[in-house]
């Protein structure tokens, strides 16, 4: 068969499903033996065939040709000029649904669609420069370097596991990456959250239609408790910081007695320090999530500040930081000083609202699950009595 006759045969078999395919039939009612005509067709608005009684053939014949008139008026454009190359290429496609119960309009108005919007998209570049172009996109966004590094972290992990480049993948692929993944629960839900940024942005970006990341379940993740010191742990490193780098004992009394984040503290300025109003003013730019607020200082890091108010550093270095810890035999963890300050602040109060105001938290719901119970009442009295000597 030659491509003309197979072109006009698939055209016309179009033609016949997606206008109304009609039978007339003639009929006798038993009642008074007249003559009647039922007309039978599918109708597509109401998903069933429909069968009407006329009293002659050429009132159920002229029906028929206002309602094929009606829905010619609806035939895709690009299906009725299609080229013999697209036209193969449906061919394929219905070769695909197959006994699957779909109907022959729905996949060519389907595949259309599709192929409407693949014409629409970007194209994509490698998997290294659309990283790049992601990670620029975010930094001038206004992320901070921390969540742009762990976005770079959680792609790298994703790409390492995948059989094909990230970008290209779908929902179900992305599901069974995670599913198998050996790690942490954690590590997962980390994972989940940066490629729902990544492929919504690819679909912002126009490269995809779709969204590869939505509805990617959550895992459980596992319980424990936070790392935090002990009252006498948080003693053994403020006077292991006295003893050995004393320029940095005010962070270190910011970050234990105050709760404020070590990034926000290293921005921090003398003048954010009001200690005759024992207040210490955490601006959009010092807090992390851009949200300003004043943190009340307790008695005893007011001593702290006072007694150690000279030549101060506020942002500690890593060497230093190492030495400082090996020097009180303890060990690091992240946010390790502002996670003591939420569980001993919490012990001390026992008031959910109040240690979420000082931690300027929006809700109490986190320090519900994992600061509760984490230190006893008396411990977090006997932390906000640790002074200088």
């Amino acid at each position: 068969m030659s491509p003309n006759v197979s072109e006009c045969c698939l055209k016309a078999r179009l033609f016949r499903v997606y206008f109304v395919q009609m039978k007339i039939t003639r009929i006798a009612t038993t009642a008074q033996c007249r003559e009647r005509w039922l007309l039978e067709f599918y109708s597509a608005e109401k998903q069933t065939t429909v069968r009407l009684r006329f009293k002659s053939k050429d009132a159920a014949e002229k029906f028929y040709k206002e309602t094929k008139k009606l829905r010619a008026r609806g035939f895709p454009a690009a299906l009725a000029q299609a080229s013999p190359v697209l036209l193969a290429d449906i061919t394929a496609a219905l070769s695909l649904i197959a006994g699957q119960g779909v109907r022959l309009v729905e996949a060519v108005e389907f595949f259309l669609k599709g192929r409407k919007d693949l014409a629409a998209l970007r194209p994509m570049t490698g998997s290294e420069a659309l990283a790049e172009e992601f990670l620029a996109a975010k930094r001038a966004e206004g992320c901070r370097t921390m969540t742009v590094k762990s976005h770079l972290n959680a792609l790298a992990a994703i790409r390492t596991r995948s059989p094909k480049p990230i970008e290209m993948l779908t929902g179900s692929q992305l599901f069974d990456l995670l599913a198998a993944a050996k790690v942490s629960n954690v590590s997962k839900n980390n994972w989940r959250r940066h490629a729902r940024v990544f492929f919504k942005w690819l679909k912002v970006r126009g490269y995809r239609t779709d969204d590869a990341g939505e509805g990617l379940p959550t895992y459980k993740a596992e319980r424990h408790d936070p790392c935090i010191y002990t009252a006498d742990e948080s003693e053994r490193l403020m006077r292991a910081a006295a003893a050995t780098h004393p320029r940095f004992v005010r962070a270190y009394a910011l970050g234990l007695f105050c709760g404020i984040r070590p990034q926000g503290i290293a921005r921090l300025t003398e003048a954010d320090i009001l200690l005759d109003d024992k207040l210490v003013r955490v601006g959009w730019e010092q807090d992390k999530t851009g949200q300003k607020y004043f943190a009340e200082m307790p008695e005893n890091l007011v001593s702290w500040l006072a007694r150690f108010n000279t030549d101060q550093v506020l942002a500690v270095t890593k060497h230093c930081h190492t030495g400082i810890l090996a020097a009180a035999g303890l060990r690091g963890g992240h946010d390790i000083l502002r996670h003591t300050f939420a569980s001993h602040h919490l012990a001390a109060h026992q008031s959910i609202e109040k240690t979420a105001h000082a931690l300027n938290h929006r809700g109490a719901d986190m320090l519900f699950r994992h600061y509760r119970a984490a230190v006893k009442p008396a411990e977090g009295v006997r932390f906000f009595q640790i002074r200088p000597e």
